[in-house]
């Protein structure tokens, strides 16, 4: 599913979460309303040898539901120097009172409150709402969301103001599939855990939030969750990760700078029943040994932490019996060389390889390799300059007595 077709819960695009993802800094007004005046544009990086690879995206938008009919979009923007909050009219809360079919609501930047979101959620078509930076809606939002009777997708991000939501509130939407919660970096433990009372979650994201082993704990006891998406969180570490180990309905999970995973949380999950997308980015810890216990998996689409990516390492994918589909991530440290690619084609059945970084001779390598393997995909994207990989990997001389002499005017 492409983000134009679902941009309320997949606007999460370009921000200080890093290129993986982020909020669309600009909106437009109702989809059918004269466009606002033009705020300044947000600041987006652009792409650059350390940005996540698409697969953290793309794991995302596969797995979320259909889109609804009806797209509201309510908001400013911001810049690095300035946030532009854009008011609604009452043009616009009448515009969505009347709606007559599903529709989702995206308020970022906005001025919304929770006098007009206890507005809005009388409305039974709402299906699907996002509230992102929006400074006068308070922790009530929660409680006041969570009566919606027919909501079935919620996202909250970026609301530093909120001190102790309520999570648990949102038990009381009977059909809640999805929920996405993005930089609640001070939140209590005891908020967090509140998430575990919606026993019909299917899909649960966590973006830069305060997470605990014992939340985790916690999470684990969702009978029905099938995607989970960790990124950047802590403090949680090895013991919290090994209880995502009893969620049998998992299907897809995602780890994304978790920096203290390592090789003792990951081998609890390799007996996940159902696991049928892995990835793994930016965990220096896990290792060549800690993948292998996960080979019994059923996975078919594996995006490895990148020192997988090396001429010793690599051998282990083709221990995945069903692998399908692959990411490369490559660490562009020069230790994977085409003798190391070319392990790659005793993965019987690989039918895809999607390189999102590479230098120039690994390129070269995974270009032959799709010649050799005829009915494997070979798509190869960010090509990375070997001259400066080179000279940024390489520590630099210090300064002799004499040069450094030499360089005072």
């Amino acid at each position: 599913m492409s983000s134009a077709r679902f941009p309320s819960l997949l606007s999460y695009r370009v921000s200080r979460l890093g290129a993986a993802l982020g909020f669309c800094c600009v909106f437009a007004g109702c989809d059918d309303s004269p466009a606002p005046p033009a705020a300044p544009p947000a600041a987006v990086s652009p792409a650059s040898p350390t940005d996540a690879p698409p697969a953290v995206e793309e794991f995302l938008e596969d797995y979320d539901v259909d889109y609804t009919p009806e797209i509201f979009r309510f908001g400013g923007g911001r810049d690095p120097a300035r946030v532009f909050i854009k008011p609604l009219t009452d043009a616009d809360r009448a515009k969505i009172d009347a709606t007559p079919k599903p529709f989702t609501l995206d308020f970022a930047f906005s001025d919304v409150t929770d006098a007009d979101l206890e507005r809005f959620i009388r409305n039974p078509n709402l299906k699907q709402i996002s509230l992102t930076y929006c400074p006068n809606a308070t922790d009530a939002a929660v409680e006041i969301v969570s009566r919606a009777p027919n909501l079935k997708h919620v996202l909250f991000a970026e609301l530093p103001h909120w001190k102790s939501p309520n999570f648990a509130a949102l038990a009381q939407c009977n059909q809640l599939e999805s929920l996405t919660l993005a930089n609640f970096e001070t939140t209590s433990e005891d908020s967090l855990n509140g998430v575990a009372k919606c026993a019909g979650l299917k899909n649960l994201r966590l973006i830069s939030c305060r997470v605990t082993d014992a939340n985790l704990a916690q999470l684990a006891n969702l009978p029905e969750l099938q995607y989970l998406h960790l990124q950047k969180c802590s403090p949680v570490a090895d013991v919290g990760i090994a209880e995502i180990g009893k969620l049998s309905q998992l299907r897809a999970l995602s780890f994304y700078e978790i920096a203290q995973l390592s090789d003792a949380g990951v081998a609890p999950l390799g007996k996940l029943p159902q696991l049928e997308n892995l990835i793994v980015i930016k965990c220096p810890r896990v290792t060549k040994e800690g993948f292998e216990t996960l080979t019994a998996l059923p996975v078919r689409s594996l995006t490895p932490p990148e020192q997988i990516f090396c001429d010793d390492a690599i051998g282990v994918l083709t221990k995945f019996p069903q692998l399908r589909s692959l990411v490369v991530w490559s660490p562009l440290n020069e230790r994977l060389t085409a003798v190391g690619v070319a392990k790659l084609k005793e993965i019987d059945g690989l039918q895809n390889i999607s390189v999102a970084r590479c230098s120039p001779s690994e390129r070269d390598a995974f270009e032959a390799l799709g010649r050799e393997l005829p009915n494997c995909q070979v798509n190869v994207g960010f090509v990375v300059d070997e001259t400066k990989i080179k000279r940024d990997i390489a520590p630099q001389p210090r300064p002799t007595s004499d040069a450094a002499a030499s360089s005072v005017p």
